[in-house]
């Protein structure tokens, strides 16, 4: 029996062991004397690994060049901030709500929780919340409120 131990929850999953020692291997020296940790993310050798970084990233998921990929820090629920404050229309109150809304269909938690933080920033409109039926089902298209 292995004495790994596997995470199956959100976020930081379990790794290979052979990830984990080429990682402690780059750790210790980044072709420059110092690990990916201490290496300035303004530096000539910090850029050209992030550049490197995008070209496989592109290659792995087949991304054309229509596309930009962006390096973002934070977890899923990040995200739930991020998109109304760079999609919705700016506005100019000092709350940094922005001028239009967003339409969110709510369906369980993840998207439950998506419309709570877009009110920070943007009115929402809930076009249907199916936590009135347990979360079971999604009312005709037709029906939605928009």
């Amino acid at each position: 029996m292995s004495d790994s131990v596997y995470n199956f929850g959100a976020g930081p999953a379990t790794l290979p062991s052979s990830v984990i020692d080429q990682v402690k291997s780059n750790l210790h020296d980044f072709s420059n004397g110092m690990s990916i940790m201490e290496v300035s993310h303004r530096s000539a050798a910090f850029k050209d690994y992030a550049d490197q970084s995008e070209v496989s990233i592109r290659k792995l998921l087949n991304i054309s060049d229509d596309y930009v990929v962006l390096f973002l820090q934070g977890g899923a629920t990040f995200q739930f901030t991020m998109v109304p404050q760079n999609l919705s229309e700016r506005g100019s109150n000092k709350n940094y709500q922005t001028k239009g809304s967003a339409n969110y269909l709510i369906t369980g938690g993840w998207s439950k929780k998506a419309a709570d933080y877009a009110k920070f920033h943007t009115s929402v409109n809930t076009v249907f919340d199916s936590s009135e039926n347990s979360y079971t089902s999604v009312i005709d298209i037709k029906d939605w409120n928009i």
